[in-house]
């Protein structure tokens, strides 16, 4: 009787992570350079710039990690600022990965 409690767990969260997994496939992938970010009072944009077109792309950050993840230090460091921090120098001009997955979801990563 355990043994098919067991296998059956097993096939049930099995089935859970294939249903999201769909969920998060990627429906279109782009290249980009780090070009700049600005926080609004409801969202932070950042820019980037394709590298095979040259257009620029703006990801809208709405502070929803459903909806939107990016790494934590494309903004500058605001402890020592006085306004609202912008794109942190040191990522300007850097390659990241722009993932745009199904359900509107979009993931930004640093490309290798």
């Amino acid at each position: 009787m355990i043994k098919k409690i067991f296998i059956f767990t097993i096939i049930l969260t099995f089935s859970f992570s294939n249903l999201f997994a769909k969920d998060k496939a990627i429906i279109k992938e782009i290249t980009a350079t780090y070009v700049n970010a600005t926080v609004y009072t409801g969202y932070t944009g950042y820019f980037f710039k394709d590298k095979k077109t040259g257009k620029e792309i703006q990801v809208q950050d709405a502070h929803d990690p459903e909806m939107v993840k990016v790494p934590n230090d494309l903004l500058e460091d605001s402890k020592d600022l006085e306004g609202l921090p912008g794109a942190n120098p040191k990522l300007i001009g850097k390659k990241f990965i722009i993932h745009y997955l199904k359900g509107d979801r979009i993931v930004v990563t640093r490309a290798k």
